[in-house]
């Protein structure tokens, strides 16, 4: 199953890079009803929200093609990371059909 994002996503990084992820479509690989936080999450004041689980990598190349100037600060400010995988609440997001 696929997702569309609708809404700039919640997080730290700069209001206009999580702008680049809006209209992007990604295939989820879980669909999350209330997801367990992380330290991360915690860090950035998220609280439990349902929402969909990408795999990062995949996602930072949709982000790299759709708007170059996001990815490139992902990759500038964290270039040896492993994200393994970023969640969409179902709030910054859409299901779309394949």
């Amino acid at each position: 199953m696929r997702i569309r994002i609708t809404r700039t996503p919640s997080g730290t990084s700069p209001e206009e890079v999580r702008q680049g992820w809006v209209g992007i479509i990604l295939e989820y690989t879980t669909k999350v009803k209330a997801r367990q936080m992380t330290d991360h999450d915690i860090l950035i004041g998220r609280k439990k929200e349902a929402g969909y689980m990408v795999d990062a990598v995949t996602a930072l190349q949709a982000l790299e093609r759709h708007n170059p100037k996001a990815y490139e600060w992902w990759i500038n400010r964290y270039p040896n990371a492993d994200f393994g995988n970023f969640v969409f609440t179902t709030n910054e997001c859409e299901e779309v059909s394949q």
